[in-house]
């Protein structure tokens, strides 16, 4: 049974660089089970930092009616609205998070089904039109059941969500794991910071995407729209406790780069009145306007009817309270809660519906917040590069370490490019044969840690037939590990099972374009031209391809799989192997 009442914060204070506040051995566990209970919950808390102690936990969404009974939420709730942890100090723990040692697999079904979320949909948009009100943030749920370690969860989680405002709450049956990038408040010598979040774009599978996927979010006039929207709303439900003339809003529509996601946030800031407590504020503040709507008193009438589970700790907050009235909130997205004797998992997805919404791409955008998921059934991934050492040089090194940066900025790897040249010429000398030529592998973990290896190669033996199968079913081409090379290599996996005696299997896509062999670029000659896919029919933009799209040797274009019986011959293409041709069998 794990302990109750400890509490990990990897919060970011003042936005600068997290640091880990752990909590243990509460003196008192404070608890509401019932909207009648929210008020006095919060005074006891209250009472208790006046007296110099500190307070963790979370608040719960359905806890809003609680601080305002004209903010409707569902009553069929099964946690605590509140529970919060009333310590005397934060242990004197200054350690890295562990990194995971999961080993479960996890498969996520969603308590809607894609009908009725389009459904849904649909039906904000009738209540827009209505003018019952202007943005709706719907949210659902995914469930996993298994056997599960919550600390496990909680180290890749937040490792995989590189985000601000992480926790991890060991509360007895209940384990919060929290990777939220979003900022509820934060209050500091009587200053007031929150930082909405409301605007999304997918992650792109290249660098190249990447930009223009972000530079698409940052001139979308919907999502600018719906920020907007929540920061007027902020700035109202602010000014109820600010002094003034003091609420500002000095950032607006910045975007933040996340592992499957960019988002856009703006920053709203005042300073408050002497006399407001922080129950002042969450009876101002809560729920957070990013993941109610507006307006938030009718639009939570309409989650109410629409959404058919309870929010719970998602869309909540989870956070901490010092002793000299310091506080530090996130809202509770990017949240799972798992229940222990049950072995159950959930995590609620959701996003902001807008006149504009359409919602077919609703539903590929709460897919996509849900993406991180997948980093629960990987292993710590390593950038990886595989090269040719011959006659004392590392062939095309250029090529091999640009598209490295581009990998390492894409997944938010650190490293060194100077550093990792340096090491494989110094690994070069101390182990090669001048006269061998080798196959080597550089690999880069996240920390920017390296490893080389390497073994001696002979050069393929043109008298040998070397055959292909083609590939049983497609690619995922929105698989984003097709175009970067990783030590994630299950897809690749899955198809060489296939294999036989053959040398390699040829993929091909969901529109039965060609893409590239599991160990190489593919290239085929029709009538003296030699052509390769595009890299958006999904596969790497290997280093000797490059080189010879760049030498005017080969030129891209897309090759359906029903050519492959009239091209005039197929080659397989890599950096190590140089060109190798293929015959089918």
């Amino acid at each position: 049974m794990q302990q109750e009442g400890k509490l990990i914060f990897d919060f970011a204070f003042d936005e600068q660089k997290k640091k880990r506040l752990v909590f243990s051995d509460p003196v008192d566990m404070i608890v509401a089970n019932a909207k009648s209970e929210v008020i006095f919950a919060m005074e006891k808390i209250e009472a208790y930092i006046h007296q110099g102690y500190y307070a963790g936990g979370y608040i719960s969404y359905e806890a809003g009616e609680g601080f305002d009974a004209n903010l409707k939420t569902s009553d069929d709730f099964e946690l605590p609205l509140i529970m919060m942890g009333i310590y005397k100090e934060p242990l004197n723990i200054v350690d890295e998070l562990e990194y995971p040692r999961l080993s479960q697999r996890f498969d996520w079904e969603m308590s809607t089904s894609k009908e009725k979320y389009l459904k849904q949909v649909s039906s904000i948009k009738n209540s827009i039109a209505q003018g019952d009100t202007y943005q709706v943030n719907y949210t659902v749920r995914l469930h996993s059941g298994d056997e599960v370690s919550d600390h496990d969860i909680y180290e890749k989680l937040s490792k995989a969500q590189q985000a601000n405002y992480c926790a991890h709450l060991q509360l007895g049956r209940y384990s919060i794991v929290s990777a939220s990038p979003e900022l509820f408040f934060q209050l500091k010598n009587g200053k007031l910071l929150t930082k909405p979040m409301k605007g999304t774009m997918k992650r792109g599978k290249t660098a190249e995407e990447d930009i223009r996927n972000k530079q698409l979010l940052t001139e979308s006039v919907k999502d600018q729209a719906e920020n907007l929207m929540i920061v007027d709303l902020l700035r109202n439900d602010i000014s109820k406790i600010a002094k003034k003339g003091t609420v500002t809003v000095p950032k607006l529509f910045n975007i933040e780069s996340y592992p499957t996601v960019f988002q856009m946030t703006s920053t709203v800031t005042a300073e408050i009145e002497e006399n407001i407590r922080i129950i002042d504020i969450f009876k101002a503040l809560f729920p957070c306007g990013s993941i109610t709507g507006a307006p938030k008193q009718s639009t939570m009438q309409i989650i109410q009817k629409l959404e058919n589970t309870p929010r719970e700790v998602y869309c909540g907050s989870i956070g901490y309270i010092t002793p000299n009235q310091e506080a530090l909130f996130n809202v509770a997205i990017r949240t799972a809660v798992i229940d222990t004797e049950q072995n159950t998992i959930s995590y609620g997805v959701g996003g902001g519906i807008t006149w504009d919404s359409v919602p077919e791409a609703e539903y590929e955008e709460a897919w996509a917040k849900a993406e991180i998921l997948k980093s629960l059934n990987e292993t710590d991934i390593e950038l990886l590069e595989t090269m040719k050492y011959e006659n004392g040089n590392f062939y095309l090194i250029s090529n091999h370490l640009n598209r490295l940066k581009k990998s390492a900025e894409y997944f938010n790897y650190s490293l060194s490019i100077k550093e990792i040249k340096q090491k494989l010429y110094e690994y070069a000398e101390e182990n090669f044969n001048q006269h061998q030529v080798y196959r080597v592998r550089l690999l880069v973990n996240k920390r920017g840690e390296i490893k080389i290896n390497s073994t001696p190669i002979s050069l393929i033996n043109e008298k040998t037939n070397y055959r292909f199968q083609l590939a049983v079913s497609p690619i995922d081409k929105n698989n984003p590990y097709y175009y970067h090379k990783t030590t994630f290599r299950k897809m690749y996996e899955k198809f060489r099972e296939e294999l036989g005696n053959a040398f390699d299997i040829l993929l091909w896509n969901d529109k039965e374009e060609l893409t590239e062999f599991t160990m190489g670029n593919l290239v085929v000659k029709v009538e003296e031209e030699y052509w390769t896919p595009p890299v958006k029919s999904g596969l790497l933009a290997g280093t000797f391809r490059q080189q010879l799209i760049e030498q005017k040797k080969i030129k891209e274009r897309i090759i359906s799989k029903s050519e492959l019986e009239s091209v005039d011959e197929v080659w397989f293409i890599n950096s190590v192997r140089g060109w190798v041709q293929m015959f089918q069998q």
